[in-house]
């Protein structure tokens, strides 16, 4: 007689992680001041030419790059290297127009190959459509430019006229979404999100640098995830923000020199540490994820650009588990033994029993810890 031993496994459900891996191509830049060098990279962005912007703070200077690393810096309409009065923070528009935000003069300047970069909005101020020291900034799903006005305490979200509405609350006693102390990264999705990074805490106040805030266009905040620490689901300082079209969000952790892969709940994996090599990084400090699936990284203190290519794990499983494998299967040498598989795709569950025995019959004294000596039925739902 066959003995049969059923277990009941109830499925383990996690909260899902991205299916994302991220894997070294190249990198270029050395330190220096000369094209293709850099002093502190801050930023980067690309645009519909395949072109690598990099917004260089050490030098006060954009360069404009192949992915070869063949460099030109930005110029004015005299052909002169242009340099920018404390710049923070660049974005290309889907018209190829760069914006760029300078600190020093709380302006966003627009430029383009026509105008270069006459047209600009803001001003010192703390009213709408004024800024402090703001220093991220992006564009929305509604094409409006999204600034984290960082000594404002707030995130605006302004037309090309510079017509702004804001939204944010300075962090009390007890932080929560959409409440800040130093709103200091934006980014976004094609599906209205809006992700803000704080870096920085006020004094002697609740420990608010690191969480990043998951907001929609009309400034509710819902989520806010991260904070200061080390573990996996940290972000100590959220520099920079990207996301692809899957939904993923790539954050530039630069307190813990690496990159991390987040949904917007803020469940994330982890790529890179502290140093000089590939996929190292020393206070990384901006990303941007271009339409070939490859992230540009601003490596801040290594004074260089890395490129890495962002592979998608389920695009193409390795097996595919589906009702073509409903059957017996076994190996005709120990005919008897085997498993049987039922898959149900409908309700993304399937049944398996193992069938197994010792091809030579254990003595009799022989005693077993699950089942029969020698012989073994298991079941399974999973």
């Amino acid at each position: 007689m066959v003995l049969m031993i059923t277990a009941l496994l109830s499925p383990i459900r996690l909260a899902a992680q991205p299916e994302v891996d991220l894997t070294y191509i190249s990198q270029f830049g050395t330190k220096g001041s000369g094209a293709g060098q850099f002093q502190q990279p801050t930023q980067v962005d690309t645009d519909s030419q395949g072109r690598i912007w990099v917004l260089d703070e050490g030098t006060s200077r954009v360069q404009i790059c192949d992915y070869a690393g063949i460099c030109d810096f930005y110029r004015n309409n005299q052909g002169s290297i242009a340099t920018f009065a404390t710049p923070s923070g660049l974005v290309i528009d889907d018209q190829d127009r760069v914006l760029l935000l300078l600190r020093g003069n709380n302006r966003l300047y627009i430029c383009s190959g026509d105008t270069f970069c006459q047209n600009f909005i803001g001003g010192s101020g703390s009213g709408l459509g004024q800024f402090n020291s703001p220093y991220g900034v992006a564009i929305n799903s509604e094409g409006k430019i999204v600034i984290a006005d960082t000594d404002n305490r707030r995130v605006q979200q302004c037309d090309y006229n510079g017509n702004c509405t804001a939204f944010g609350v300075l962090a009390g006693a007890q932080g929560s979404p959409g409440v800040w102390w130093s709103p200091f990264s934006v980014g976004t999705n094609n599906q209205g999100e809006i992700f803000v990074g704080e870096v920085g805490s006020p004094p002697g106040g609740p420990p608010t640098t690191g969480f990043i805030h998951t907001c929609n266009i009309q400034g509710t905040c819902t989520d806010r995830w991260g904070g200061f620490g080390q573990q996996t689901n940290d972000s100590t300082a959220p520099t920079a923000i990207d996301t692809d079209d899957r939904g993923n969000v790539y954050v530039a952790d630069s307190g813990n020199h690496r990159i991390k892969v987040c949904t917007n709940h803020g469940n994330c994996v982890n790529f890179g540490r502290q140093g000089p090599g590939d996929l190292r990084f020393n206070f990384p400090s901006g990303v941007a994820f271009d339409n070939e699936n490859r992230l540009i990284v601003a490596d801040r203190d290594n004074e260089r650009i890395q490129i890495l290519q962002v592979t998608y794990l389920d695009d193409e499983p390795s097996f595919n588990i589906n009702a073509g494998l409903n059957d017996a299967w076994y190996n005709p040498i120990t005919d008897g033994q085997g498993f049987l598989i039922t898959v149900f795709p409908e309700i993304q569950e399937m049944f398996v029993a193992w069938f197994t025995f010792d091809t030579e019959r254990p003595p009799e004294d022989v005693t077993a810890m699950l089942g029969e000596p020698g012989h073994r039925w298991l079941t399974a739902p999973v």
